[in-house]
């Protein structure tokens, strides 16, 4: 990190320790060692993530979302409510009326329900 950060004309922080204990670093601190000083550089902050980049050249958006408690979670009601729906129908041994039902379960899931 000392190497990356003379290489940019950063002599003075490369002088920072490389990182915090633990990697806990101090609430509001910026400069307070070269992994939290690298982590708040404009360069290092606008990188897509790998993620991001794989699935862009696939055509596929991503979307993150907040982190939520997991009962609110918008995904895990939406299922939830799909299972609940899905057990009404009647127990079948077949699979592909099983799966006939899974699908037709998360049909009955409205957008009505899903705003709720």
């Amino acid at each position: 990190m000392t190497q990356i950060l003379q290489k940019h004309g950063f002599e003075a922080k490369s002088k920072f320790q490389a990182k915090c204990k633990g990697f806990q670093c101090l609430p509001g601190k910026i400069r307070c060692c070269c992994c939290q000083f690298l982590y708040n550089q404009p360069d290092f902050m606008q990188v897509d993530s790998v993620l991001e980049t794989t699935c862009c050249m696939k055509g596929v958006q991503v979307l993150f979302l907040l982190k939520f408690h997991c009962e609110l979670n918008f995904i895990k009601q939406v299922w939830g409510c799909a299972k609940y729906i899905y057990y009404k129908f009647l127990p079948l041994s077949k699979e592909s009326n099983l799966e006939k039902n899974v699908i037709d379960a998360l049909n009955l899931v409205s957008l009505h329900m899903m705003c709720q």
